[in-house]
């Protein structure tokens, strides 16, 4: 019995030659350009591995930033009566981890601290600076900002820089914290008494008598107010007299 001859179609033989030929295409393109696709993986996995290694490097210096701030607080830790006595002997630690480890949450919280402590220790100058810097270094920390600003107005004032403290306490009129409102109209008071303005000194003790809030008291606004109403100009009120920021 004869062999059944099968018939080709021209049509379909054109066909599968085209479907071999992209492979061998593609392989050809994948070959001329294997190098090049080669660097770029390599240029990839060197950035997941910079990446990677720059995430483990500062979660490693957070934490050696937490632990020596950790070790500083805790010489405050049991001290009823935070005074110049305590600080002093922190403001070397505390500069130290400001400097070495500058960038982490432990340096900006050690710079808040910095400051206090050279306002504690009646090195007005350098809290000072040390707050200027961290108005600039905590904008997205809302209540560092209070903070600070509040702690110039002191030491603005401890330096006779009345105007200065007064900049800080228009600038801390804007900013929202509890009884915050209170203790600026009281600051206030106390800067334009010092400054020989009666009436100024007057109308900011009365607005902090018209404030929510429990410090000062009600008593010592009204203190204060008396005295500015009594002596006019020619002395500033007790309460400011022989005050410590």
């Amino acid at each position: 019995m004869a062999r059944k001859k099968i018939k080709t179609n021209s049509k379909d033989v054109r066909k599968a030659e085209g479907i071999i030929k992209v492979p061998e295409e593609a392989t050809s393109w994948l070959q001329a350009r294997q190098q090049w696709l080669l660097g770029g993986v390599f240029a990839l996995l060197v950035v997941v591995v910079m990446v990677w290694a720059f995430t483990s490097y500062g979660q490693v210096r957070e934490r050696r930033a937490q632990l020596q701030y950790g070790q500083t607080l805790s010489k405050l830790a049991g001290r009823q009566n935070l005074e110049a006595q305590a600080w002093a002997p922190l403001i070397a630690e505390l500069k130290s981890l400001c400097e070495n480890h500058r960038g982490t949450r432990a340096a900006s919280s050690a710079q808040l601290d910095l400051a206090q402590a050279y306002c504690e220790t009646g090195q007005y100058d350098q809290a000072v600076l040390w707050d200027q810097r961290n108005l600039q270094d905590l904008k997205a920390n809302p209540p560092a900002q209070v903070l600070a600003r509040f702690r110039l107005v002191l030491s603005y004032r401890a330096l006779n820089k009345l105007d200065e403290a007064l900049t800080q306490c228009e600038a801390l009129q804007t900013m929202s914290a509890p009884g915050l409102s209170r203790e600026v109209q009281w600051q206030m008071g106390l800067l334009y008494a010092a400054k020989k303005d009666a009436s100024k000194a007057a109308e900011h003790f009365q607005k902090a008598l018209e404030q929510d809030g429990t410090y000062p008291a009600e008593g010592m606004i009204q203190e204060g107010l008396a005295q500015v109403r009594l002596t006019g100009s020619s002395h500033e009120p007790k309460a400011m007299q022989g005050s410590s920021p």
